[in-house]
């Protein structure tokens, strides 16, 4: 749904560019559709290809369009998350409740600040894709980097079978712990490290 939308030629004597405004609410899994399809998803290895995600989110789009030169057109965005469920790829824990915001552009996205609950406790995510870099194409660096900071609890990792042998392990533990995590992806495959003050 479309809430504002404004589209206009600021300086038709001497350049032709159009300037689009828009400002909508809608869901969160067309929001990924439209990165998934978009240069966004080739630049972050398809990232977000398998993400999933429930509900209505906010968006923000501009769009500046050189009509003689389309293809070096630049847009920028943002998602307001307002208490989504969100799963990067179907193997990851789930962030329950998701309230925050992701930005966007041609060359990436950020996110800053967004909480969340995972694993029986609170969440705050923040980290984006890093500039693409010789490191980051050969392989030899993630090209997205996800940093999480929270609390779980044993019966928060029982709950989450896509941990496999870590939520298995939590059936005979009680209590809970704070940690950190980064989640990495390097080329498309995820990596995880995760530290606690167990």
């Amino acid at each position: 749904q479309i809430t504002r939308a404004e589209a206009r030629i600021p300086d038709f004597m001497h350049t032709t560019t159009v300037l689009v405004s828009v400002e909508a609410k809608g869901p969160v899994m067309a929001a990924l559709g439209v990165v998934n399809t978009s240069p966004l998803a080739g630049l972050t290895g398809q990232a977000l290809a398998r993400a999933s995600a429930t509900g209505d989110a906010a968006y923000r789009l501009q769009l500046n369009l050189p009509v003689h030169a389309i293809e070096t057109s630049q847009v920028r965005g943002s998602v307001t998350l307002a208490g989504n469920d969100v799963r990067v790829m179907p193997a990851s824990p789930l962030l329950g409740k998701a309230r925050g915001l992701v930005t966007f552009s041609e060359s990436g996205f950020t996110i800053q600040g967004v909480q969340a609950r995972m694993l029986g406790g609170d969440l705050k995510l923040d980290g984006g894709m890093r500039a693409p870099t010789a490191a980051t194409q050969s392989g030899a660096e993630p090209l997205v980097v996800l940093r999480a900071q929270g609390s779980l609890s044993a019966e928060g990792l029982r709950q989450t079978p896509e941990l496999g042998f870590v939520s298995r392990l939590a059936r005979h533990a009680t209590g809970g712990t704070g940690y950190s995590a980064v989640l990495g992806i390097r080329q498309g495959v995820p990596e995880l490290a995760v530290s606690s003050t167990l």
